[in-house]
């Protein structure tokens, strides 16, 4: 898709509209995919806001050198970072930018996710995935051309990997998952997983998953995103905008968010679809955690040692590890390497340290990367987890206008881009259907019964019903 400069506006303290129908703040894959579904809905007059280019996530520039406890060899990596406000997941430039894997699977264990969430919620959650999973898959071929969706969108599958120690975690988890009804996923024993990755990697057991893919979020976003302002030209893009401080909702009927250069913008309703810490508000604490995510991109030397086994060239697979320490694949002849360390997003990032353990890590386990002379590109972003591992999906009580579209826990792209169906009718521009109402029993952001806004409902609710 051609991109079109209509309705795209580079941000200014002068041109923010000063009202619009729907705010949606984030166009990554979550706020992108919102985008689209309310338009799909027949939603008019929407403004989208990214504090940096669409599907990339705001950008990195220098340290504040104020900050109070920030070292000097933090200050040397010449990274801005303040309050954990660089949102996204870290994208590299092609040729190494299929980053995102599309996975129909927890971002823990199953026991994990049925101790908070028991039997019913885990088969929710695998179906929201799959559906999220079929959706994108569907707008990816809505919005590449043909000639271009290969290149942007490989499905393949992806495979779990453990070594010894694992097999006996991954075999149950294997018998779990069955019973919880993923009939399609597969047991790969020593022979087959070495197959893929070689002896040297040490990995001898895997859960492969053939739905899943990887795609290239970083355009799909932003054509995503085009297309929408294409079909309505009421409806506008603002990049590299201030970032947003506040959001609050006004005498329950109207939502007025504030920006960090002071501009203020009224709206019917806010949706945040941001991966990051995104206002000055506490609504969160508690349940929504900022941490860090690291990239590398390391080229495959030209002259290989036969010797060595080699990955499918010159596009692979997804795999990652059991304990969801790794994940990578081979794209376009580049060994492309994400890791999450989990680490507070409150704290500077360890960007130099935390990827030259993962470039250490590629040669560690492919031996024939080590004539690439460990010469690597690297880029860190910024995503959240929430305590159950399920997203925070809708408004705190009914008289909010802040919806919530957020939580990928690291692997939320396909559960998000499901979660995005769910916005235009907890909007009430439609209804939500059984299903739907029956999703939100597992991401609603309502089950935190303790957050101050929720007890506020629960006693207003209680204060009516007594009169």
């Amino acid at each position: 898709m051609q991109e079109s400069n209509i309705n795209r506006e580079e941000a200014s303290n002068t041109n923010y509209p000063s009202e619009c129908e729907v705010l949606i703040v984030g166009a990554g894959v979550s706020g992108a995919s919102t985008l689209y579904q309310l338009h799909k809905a027949g939603v008019k007059g929407m403004v989208i806001l990214d504090a940096g280019q669409c599907g990339q996530g705001s950008s990195q520039g220098k340290v504040s050198e104020d900050h109070a406890f920030i070292r000097e060899d933090d200050i040397y990596q010449g990274r801005e970072f303040q309050h954990a406000r660089k949102s996204g997941t870290a994208v590299l430039d092609k040729p190494a930018s299929r980053i995102k894997m599309m996975v129909n699977i927890y971002p823990c264990t199953s026991e994990y996710f049925m101790s908070h969430h028991g039997e019913q919620g885990a088969r929710r959650y695998l179906k929201l995935c799959y559906e999220g999973l079929q959706i994108q898959k569907q707008l990816a071929r809505l919005v590449f051309k043909s000639e271009e969706l290969e290149e942007n969108l490989l499905e393949k599958g992806s495979l779990q990997v453990g070594v010894e120690k694992d097999e006996e975690d991954i075999k149950e988890e294997f018998e779990t998952l069955k019973k919880l009804g993923f009939v399609d996923i597969q047991l790969w024993g020593r022979d087959q997983v070495e197959k893929q990755l070689g002896k040297e990697s040490k990995f001898t057991i895997g859960l492969y998953y053939p739905h899943d893919a990887i795609i290239n979020s970083q355009q799909y976003s932003a054509n995503l995103v085009n297309y929408v302002l294409e079909q309505d030209k009421t409806t506008k893009l603002f990049e590299n905008c201030s970032q947003v401080t506040n959001v609050q909702t006004i005498n329950s009927e109207y939502a007025l968010t504030t920006l960090q250069n002071g501009c203020t913008i009224k709206s019917k309703y806010v949706v945040l679809c941001t991966g990051g810490l995104f206002t000055n508000s506490t609504t969160l604490c508690g349940i929504f955690t900022p941490c860090f995510s690291y990239l590398v991109s390391m080229k495959e030397p030209e002259n290989i040692n036969p010797q060595h086994h080699r990955l499918e060239h010159p596009n692979s697979m997804n795999y990652f590890t059991w304990g969801f320490t790794h994940d990578w694949c081979l794209t376009q002849g580049h060994i492309r390497l994400s890791g999450q360390d989990h680490f507070s997003a409150f704290k500077p990032p360890r960007e130099d340290e935390r990827c030259g353990i993962l470039a250490k890590w590629i040669i560690q386990k492919f031996p024939y990367m080590k004539n690439s002379e460990m010469k690597y590109e690297t880029k860190y972003g910024v995503y959240s987890e929430t305590p159950d591992k399920a997203p925070l999906v809708g408004t705190v009580s009914p008289s909010s206008k802040i919806c919530y579209v957020v939580g990928c826990n690291a692997q939320g792209q396909s559960s998000l881009t499901y979660c995005a169906t769910l916005v235009p009718g907890l909007l009430g521009y439609k209804k939500l259907d059984s299903d739907q109402k029956d999703i939100m029993k597992l991401v609603t952001i309502r089950r935190f019964a303790l957050l101050n806004d929720v007890l506020k409902n629960q006693k207003n609710e209680e204060k009516i019903h007594k009169s």
